[in-house]
């Protein structure tokens, strides 16, 4: 059995299509999705999801993961890391927002903020 190599698209570049262009330059076919160009993904609005999935497509691609910003925070007293900071450009949102699957329309559990990936 042959390991196939993914790679979280934003530690490319973070326009997913140069991203993707790239992957296909090294024949990695696995795209774990973190930001979408200048959004995180969970907080893509439905035409980027959209877009995000004709570009993974038309590629021949597949999603592998998404790197969500569940659970992360700013610790007291911390600093932001690189450019993007901890939160890798993710609103940053109350514990009701990302525990309870009822608190918003695009709750985060089974990778619901973007149903046409299976992962």
């Amino acid at each position: 059995m042959a390991i196939k190599l993914s790679v979280i698209t934003d530690e490319i570049d973070p326009d997913l299509d140069r991203a993707l262009d790239v992957m296909l330059e090294y024949d990695v076919r696995g795209a774990e999705l973190r930001q979408l160009w200048d959004k995180n993904i969970a907080d893509a609005p439905q035409d980027y999801l959209d877009r995000a999935r004709t570009a993974v497509q038309s590629r021949g691609m597949h999603v592998v993961g998404i790197a969500s910003p569940f659970y992360k925070c700013d610790l007291p007293g911390s600093a932001p890391e690189g450019p993007a900071g901890p939160l890798h450009s993710a609103t940053a949102r109350g514990l009701a927002f990302s525990v309870l699957p009822w608190s918003s329309p695009r709750s985060f559990h089974s990778c619901s903020v973007v149903p046409w990936m299976s992962v």
